[in-house]
C-alpha cells in the first residue's frame, strides 16, 4: 500500500475521529463562554427576531397600517377606513385582508339597519 497524500484510510472511522473531537472542543468552548458570561447570550425568540429582520409583506403592512388608524380614531365605517388607508372601496384584495383579520386584529360591528354598514373597533392584546 502506498503512502502519501493519495493512500487510502485504514477505516470509515479513522475519518471521523477528528471531526469529532472537533465537534467536542467546540461544545466545550461554547458552554465554558455560557458559564463565564450568562447576560451576553440572552433568549432570543426566533419568530419575532425573525419578523424584525425580515422585508415584511403588503399584507402584514396592510395590518400595521389598520392598527395603527384603529388606535388614532375607534369606529370607522369601511368606506372611511378604506379612504384612510388610501384604498378604493372596490379593491378585493384589501377587502378580503380586511374580513380575513376580523376577529384576530380588528372588530367589524354592523351598524344600521336599513342599509347595514362595518363599523371597525381595535381588539386590544
Amino acid at each position: 500500500m502506498r503512502q502519501g497524500y493519495y493512500a487510502e484510510p485504514k477505516s470509515e472511522l479513522s475519518l471521523l475521529v477528528p471531526i469529532l473531537q472537533s465537534l467536542q472542543t467546540q461544545n466545550e468552548t461554547i458552554l465554558k463562554l455560557l458559564q463565564e458570561k450568562p447576560s451576553a447570550f440572552s433568549y432570543i425568540d426566533k419568530p419575532s427576531s425573525r419578523l424584525s429582520l425580515r422585508r415584511l409583506s403588503n399584507e402584514e403592512k396592510f395590518i400595521v397600517k389598520v392598527r395603527d388608524i384603529l388606535r388614532e380614531s375607534e369606529g370607522l365605517k369601511q368606506f372611511e377606513l378604506l379612504s384612510a388607508l388610501g384604498r378604493r372601496k372596490d379593491d378585493r384584495t384589501v377587502l378580503r385582508w380586511l374580513h380575513g383579520y376580523d376577529g384576530i386584529y380588528w372588530r367589524a360591528n354592523v351598524v344600521g339597519a336599513i342599509s347595514p354598514t362595518y363599523s371597525y373597533s381595535l381588539i386590544e392584546e
